[in-house]
């Protein structure tokens, strides 16, 4: 069982810090190139195309799920693969539409300041045109997992990653073409994990001639339903970004917002390594429940819970002990630098509430307990804009960087109080 739990555990781990990698590499470029003006900007822009891969994230979670509950019925698995494509595709389509349409709206919204605003304007329309890659690259990824595909999924992000890297480098420097070049470089890269991982599929003779793309309405709603839980743990970040980025701007301004900007880069990774121990484990659990094993299921959560701990704990340690070199990393100002070492550690402390609340949020979706994960999912944004306004009226600004620990550690109760219910009410 432990074999099985590092097998699936810690490519997805990995593979999921590699995707987290394209924003950073964006972000670590532009601010070396633009400055905090331009850091700054990416992260007032980026809940936009974080849209694309929440989307992508949760057509390929809900396919991949559906494939582990249907190991043994291959039509059903072609259908699924079929009508996962077609979501995509429809979905693709609807988001150019709608951000070519309202995305100057929806930066004044971000808060965008008059200084920051032309340069997140010239990122999304970039970002645009490459809408269908990015939710191919990051639906492929857990469709593969559920295929045995581990390592493959893994390969392919980081394949993609150090793509990007290059041609970030490229794109930015050599051809000067900032921000546009940043977006540019992304969507490219997306598109050689998508291309990897279908010749993965097709090698194993599992895509061309295998998948049925005839659109299937039980399967569409199916789809769907599951793939709200992983959309919803996606897209709650970065509603977050939102949330947190207006309260800043009132309360700090732009300089605010560049540290916040910093802080997501490197808080964001530590996200998705602990958003990686639910992923990874959801095949597991998913297989484990179509055979009517819950006893397996709930020994791999437990394993899942222990090693969340452990390794949260080390993560911590070690971001806290290296934070004085991200901000040269990124080249922020001193000043952005300083307040950034003061600040982070409210951050950083969450670690271990993060990875308990996904792992627990992957087990309900997998064991299709869907009330239960939407509940932990969509609180969590909930409970920042509660806190965020709250916290404030007493501590200014230190109100608005704390309400991220505050709502984590109330979001971690809920969850284990959530999980003792329902394993109460099953007895």
């Amino acid at each position: 069982m432990i074999k099985k739990f590092c097998k699936h555990v810690f490519p997805t781990m990995f593979a999921l810090a590699f995707s987290g990698i394209y924003a950073i590499i964006d972000g670590l470029f532009i601010g070396q190139k633009l400055g905090d003006a331009g850091l700054s900007a990416i992260n007032i822009a980026y809940p936009l195309p974080a849209i694309i891969f929440a989307l992508g994230a949760g057509f390929g979670m809900a396919g991949g799920v559906l494939l582990s509950l249907h190991k043994d019925d291959e039509m059903i698995q072609r259908k699924i693969l079929g009508n996962c494509l077609v979501l995509i595709t429809i979905s693709s389509l609807i988001m150019m539409i709608i951000f070519q349409l309202f995305h100057q709206p929806i930066l004044i919204f971000f808060k965008a300041s008059p200084a920051i605003m032309p340069y997140a304007t010239t990122y999304i329309q970039t970002v645009i045109f490459g809408i269908f890659f990015n939710m191919l690259g990051t639906a492929l990824s857990p469709i593969v997992r559920n295929f045995e595909g581990q390592m493959m999924a893994m390969f392919a992000m980081c394949t993609g990653c150090i793509a990007n890297v290059i041609l970030d480098y490229i794109a930015i420097f050599p051809l000067d073409l900032g921000l546009s070049g940043a977006a540019l470089a992304t969507i490219t890269s997306q598109a050689l994990t998508a291309l990897l991982l279908l010749i993965y599929l097709q090698k194993r003779g599992l895509f061309l001639n295998f998948i049925i793309i005839v659109p299937d309405l039980s399967l569409i709603k199916q789809i769907t339903k599951i793939g709200i839980s992983p959309f919803g743990i996606s897209i709650c970040a970065n509603i977050i970004l939102v949330i947190m980025n207006r309260q800043l701007a009132l309360y700090g301004h732009d300089h605010a917002i560049a540290i916040y900007a910093l802080i997501s880069y490197v808080y964001y990774i530590a996200q998705l390594l602990m958003q990686g121990i639910g992923e990874g484990l959801q095949p597991l659990i998913s297989r484990a429940i179509g055979l009517n094993k819950i006893n397996e299921a709930q020994k791999y959560l437990k394993i899942g819970l222990i090693f969340t701990i452990i390794f949260g704990s080390i993560l911590t340690f070690l971001l806290i002990a290296k934070q004085s070199a991200f901000p040269r990393v990124f080249g922020t100002s001193y000043d952005v630098g300083k307040d950034f070492i003061t600040i982070f550690p409210f951050f950083a402390y969450t670690c271990i509430f993060i990875g308990i609340i996904k792992t627990i949020t992957a087990y309900f979706y997998a064991a299709k307990q869907n009330g239960y994960a939407y509940l932990l999912i969509f609180l969590e944004p909930l409970l920042v804009l509660i806190f965020s306004y709250l916290l404030p009226l007493q501590w200014q600004l230190n109100g608005v960087w704390a309400s991220i620990f505050a709502s984590q550690l109330c979001l971690a109760i809920v969850a284990i109080s959530s999980l003792i219910i329902w394993q109460s009410s099953r007895r």
